[in-house]
This record gives C-alpha cells, sequence and structure tokens, in this order.
C-alpha cells in the first residue's frame, strides 16, 4: 500500500465480458487491477492466471483474468532411487535379482531401458509384472505406469515381441526361504 500510486480506488462493478475476445477479456480483467494498484511491484512483478469454469448442466463457459505475484512451480528433482527387481532369463530356469537406479517417479519405461541396459538385453524383449507370493502374476505393468517406493517388479526376458502376433509362455519359479528353486 505504501507503495501504490492509486489514492482514491474506483469502485468496480462486474466485468461485462460477453461477446469479447479472449485478449480483450485479459486486458480489461489488468486495467480494472491496475486501476486500483499501480507500483513499482505491480509493473515488474505481477502476471494474471487465466481460468476457465464450465457449467456441468447448462455448459455455459465462464472466463476470469486473475493477478498474481507469486507463483508455486514444482522443482525437478534429479534424486535416484533403488529399485530391487527380480530378472527372470528367457530359457532358465535361474532367476536373478538386481537393483538399479533410477529417478524418483520415474516410469516403468525407464524401469525396463535401465535393465535393457545393465544387461545388454533389447528392451522390447523384457516384460514387467507385479508378482505375489513369489510366483502368481498379478498383473503385467505398463510402461507408461510411475514407479512407487512399494514396486517390486519382475522382469521376464522374452522373445522379441515387437510384432503382436507373438505368443508368450512364461514358467513360474517359487521363492523358498529368500533363495529360488
Amino acid at each position: 500500500e505504501d507503495l501504490n500510486r492509486v489514492q482514491e480506488k474506483p469502485y468496480i462493478s462486474e466485468l461485462k465480458t460477453a461477446g469479447l475476445q479472449e485478449s480483450e477479456i485479459a486486458h480489461l480483467f489488468w486495467s480494472t487491477h491496475i486501476s486500483r494498484n499501480q507500483s513499482i511491484i505491480v509493473d515488474h512483478m505481477y502476471g494474471q492466471y487465466r481460468s476457465e469454469v464450465e457449467c456441468p448442466d447448462c455448459r455455459r463457459k465462464s472466463l476470469a483474468f486473475d493477478p498474481f505475484l507469486m507463483l508455486t512451480l514444482p522443482i525437478p528433482s534429479n534424486q535416484q532411487t533403488s529399485l530391487d527387481l527380480v530378472f527372470i532369463p528367457y530359457n532358465s530356469q535361474s532367476a536373478i535379482k538386481i537393483r538399479i537406479q533410477v529417478k524418483e517417479n520415474a516410469y516403468f519405461k525407464e524401469v525396463k531401458q535401465e535393465v535393457s541396459r545393465l544387461l545388454s538385453i533389447d528392451p522390447n524383449c523384457i516384460v514387467l509384472a507385479e508378482v505375489s507370493h513369489g510366483y502368481a502374476i498379478e498383473r503385467f505393468i505398463d510402461d507408461d505406469e510411475r514407479v512407487s517406493k512399494n514396486s517390486k517388479p519382475y522382469a521376464y526376458q522374452t522373445p522379441d515381441i515387437s510384432n503382436d502376433d507373438c505368443v508368450i509362455q512364461i514358467s513360474f519359479i517359487k521363492e523358498s526361504s529368500g533363495y529360488f528353486t
């Protein structure tokens, strides 16, 4: 308030925006804001949020531009997390426990790529699954799912499955006392 150059603030009634272009509406909202708030801070540090609301009953849309001084943005994280998984090679009876490093909130596609890099295997030849009790596949994991702290995926090596006509038989290996038999 000490820096505000507006001494007498005008009364502002509801803004009429029907029939105006979006840029005209934005300009109208900004003009209204600066008619009551003019300072070096507003000049250099303020902006506008665009918000649009649609009524679910009548489908009428309301468009508004609200001033802001601060904007909260997420800071990208480069932190890595360890992920333990079980790798089951194609045509083999032995499973391998491996630990890989992936970014926090990584996608399972990145897990496949890291396993591929680590074991020199084509990522198209890796299928990820959630396994319960060490032997029963609960579900297959999509590439666009995010890794969570509780993720304990199994990675199955398959023949090249880039062709959708391929049928894959997966054998189960039961875990006994922390070791695979």
